[in-house]
């Protein structure tokens, strides 16, 4: 059992847990299991704002609609934070202009972070370029009303969108919910699978460990029947040399005596078959009766001793 465990372990399952792993990674990595708090929700909205903007985001997630737009107000004035923004969002807001918007000296600043399709072939860049320098120029005056900012930028999309340098094609969110359901199925499958596995072997090896006890025990109860026996022919051994002197001794001894030896080689002869497995008795009947038969043997040498 435990040989066909592991040949199924390191076979057929190894590949189908492999691949559930992979499919469960795949899964998480895609859904955004690791995204930062502003991609997570650039993932599933058009629209990430720090409350010190005091931006109404749902206002502005209806004035970009479906566009391929999205809108990032950062609460910082260090341009590497808009350029690292732009990196995490890679996975979250692919296909998608994200103009992120972060404080400066002159009001509302920005950086352009194209993510759309093409970006960064030869013929992509140039239109990549294009979208970026135009689509949030304006919006430096609208730091104190961040919504007129995204309005600006959705004018600017429109006009981008016409002259054929961004999608016009609508932008299409995929919620990570079946992406985490499907992680979660493939992971249940790896750890019930495995879980299974474990049980089963476990049960067989409780099972074999059982049967080896048992097989022990009766093995030691024939080594104490054996013991036995070895004591009952020790003591015929010492009242034999009686049986060759039958003038002190009465016929009725005799008798005895011929029993207990006729009963001693009926007994070795049935404790032979039982190790070998072809008796048809349990070892407990076998100790019973060579208890039996050592008490019988030691009542006969007394009455050799007293001459009873």
């Amino acid at each position: 059992m435990r040989k066909l465990l592991a040949s199924a372990l390191t076979t057929s399952y190894r590949w189908v847990l492999v691949g559930c792993v992979l499919l469960a990674g795949w899964s998480l990595w895609t859904g955004g299991i690791f995204d930062s708090h502003v991609a997570s929700t650039i993932r599933s909205s058009s629209v990430y704002a720090d409350t010190s903007y005091q931006l109404d985001t749902a206002a502005a997630q209806r004035v970009i609609g479906n566009r391929r737009l999205a809108a990032v107000f950062l609460d910082t004035t260090d341009d590497e934070v808009a350029a690292q923004t732009c990196k995490d969002l890679k996975s979250a807001a692919d296909g998608v202009l994200v103009v992120i918007v972060y404080s400066g000296d002159d009001g509302l600043q920005n950086y352009g972070c194209s993510l759309l399709p093409g970006a960064d072939d030869d013929d992509g860049f140039g239109k990549a370029f294009v979208a970026e320098s135009v689509i949030a120029t304006g919006i430096s005056g609208f730091a104190d009303h961040p919504l007129d900012a995204v309005k600006t930028m959705a004018v600017k999309y429109d006009a981008l969108a016409n002259a054929g340098i961004v999608p016009q094609q609508a932008r299409v969110i995929q919620a990570s919910a079946p992406r985490y359901l499907l992680a979660l199925i493939a992971l249940v499958a790896v750890v019930g699978g495995a879980a299974v596995i474990y049980a089963v072997s476990r049960r067989a090896g409780r099972a074999v460990a059982d049967a080896t006890d048992i097989s022990i025990g009766k093995h030691d109860d024939l080594v104490d029947v054996n013991a036995t026996m070895a004591g009952i022919a020790g003591t015929i051994l010492q009242v034999d040399g009686r049986f060759a002197a039958p003038a002190d001794q009465p016929s009725s001894w005799f008798t005895r005596y011929r029993r207990l030896a006729a009963d001693y080689a009926t007994l070795a002869a049935d404790v032979t078959d039982h190790a070998d497995g072809k008796g048809h008795g349990t070892v407990d009947s076998l100790s019973q009766r060579a208890v039996q038969l050592a008490e019988d043997a030691a009542e006969l040498a007394r009455t050799r001793t007293t001459g009873g």
